[in-house]
């Protein structure tokens, strides 16, 4: 625990918010100090008519007096150059940083030499941004920037796949130093949140921007991302348990096989997003807008889409149950092509599609939908 915290001033003044504070504060400092001045050379008039002893002490106070200022400006002045110097390291810092996220080296392969990412470097620039960042707040926003781009230039779609035994592409996981990078930014402070929501000097909220990067068995559980923007991204497999999402951008992005229990997408942008096969047990899409996305074969398992919109969607054995769809703007048959059974809850005047029967348990509802989905030739 620091000195600070120990006071109970954990957050960084925002000074900014009360400009008017500052002359003010002054403006009662230089009174109360004229007051003072005033009193003391009274004092000592009245003592050097009276001829008493008091003379010397009241003297000696107003040098004290006088000499105030001084002092006090003197260490405004050591404060000013601490900070200059302090600027000057953090950017020393940043730069050195900086250029760690471009460090290569040369391997021999196949008899040839050849250039590939030095990680070990690069891991080591990414996380003294993050320290950089907790370390200063104004140069927060800036360093997000720095490592979202890192991640848009580096996470690109491989030009050669392995393949399994039926010829099927197989996925691998980011790269170590991407994976370092994301989990970076998925775990920021309230603080640091806050100041992206609100910068000073009236600049718009910050978002972070991942737009069309492959992202695929990427691990973000967890991972605290807000209204990023993830439009085009390929997310494939990707690990996004208990994520917080509100607000983000999905449009188009690739979400096939993610695993997002308890996922936060609150009045998140989904349209034209594929989900098909992703797990979403317990996650929160409400106001969600899901506009032509592909949930088939998604398991909805008490998940909330209450005032969510559907329209176009494809709904064709998405598994619903103990799922909330009171208000949901959707179609008949949309809610049809579910598989869903006595626990959901409809929207107001809508009738249960007689296909869906009551189960005692999820492992029962899970085995019912496994044969449906294997009877309509669906892997």
């Amino acid at each position: 625990m620091t000195f600070r915290e120990w006071i109970g001033l954990s957050k960084t003044p925002r000074y900014e918010d009360a400009r008017w504070l500052g002359p003010l504060l002054f403006g009662v400092v230089v009174l109360i100090g004229t007051g003072l001045l005033a009193l003391v050379l009274f004092r000592s008039f009245e003592a050097l008519a009276s001829g008493t002893g008091e003379l010397r002490s009241y003297l000696y106070f107003l040098v004290a007096l006088i000499g105030l200022p001084f002092v006090i400006w003197r260490s405004i002045v050591a404060q000013a150059q601490a900070t200059t110097a302090a600027q000057g390291l953090i950017t020393e810092r940043f730069t050195k940083a900086v250029e760690q996220l471009g460090a290569e080296k040369t391997v021999k392969k196949d008899g040839e030499e050849t250039t590939i990412p030095n990680l070990e470097v690069r891991l080591g620039g990414i996380y003294a941004l993050e320290r950089i960042a907790q370390d200063s707040l104004r140069d927060h926003i800036t360093i997000m920037e720095v490592l979202c781009a890192y991640i848009r230039e580096n996470a690109v779609e491989p030009t050669e796949f392995e393949k399994n035994k039926k010829g099927q592409n197989i996925l691998r996981p980011p790269r170590v130093d991407i994976q370092a990078a994301l989990t970076v930014i998925g775990r920021r402070g309230k603080d640091r949140l806050a100041h992206e929501a609100n910068p000073p000097d009236g600049k718009p909220p910050f978002h972070l921007d991942l737009r069309g990067c492959w992202l695929a068995k990427a691990d973000l559980d967890g991972a605290i991302l807000g209204p990023v923007e993830l439009d085009y991204a390929n997310l494939t497999g990707a690990a996004l348990n208990g994520a917080i999402l509100a607000k983000a951008q999905l449009r188009g992005t690739n979400l096939t096989e993610a695993q997002m229990s308890g996922v936060n997408l609150t009045d998140a942008q989904i349209s034209g997003t594929n989900l098909t096969v992703a797990w979403l047990e317990n996650a929160n899409l409400t106001k969600a807008r899901l506009i032509g996305a592909d949930l088939t074969r998604a398991w909805l398992v008490k998940v909330d889409l209450t005032s969510a919109t559907l329209w176009e969607s494809k709904t064709r054995f998405a598994a619903a149950r103990f799922a909330d769809l009171s208000n949901t703007d959707i179609f008949d048959h949309q809610l049809t092509d579910f598989f869903g059974d006595s626990t959901t809850i409809l929207p107001d005047g809508v009738s249960r599609p007689i296909h869906w029967h009551h189960y005692e348990n999820s492992f029962e509802f899970y085995g019912a939908w496994q044969a449906a989905c294997e009877e309509a030739g669906l892997p």
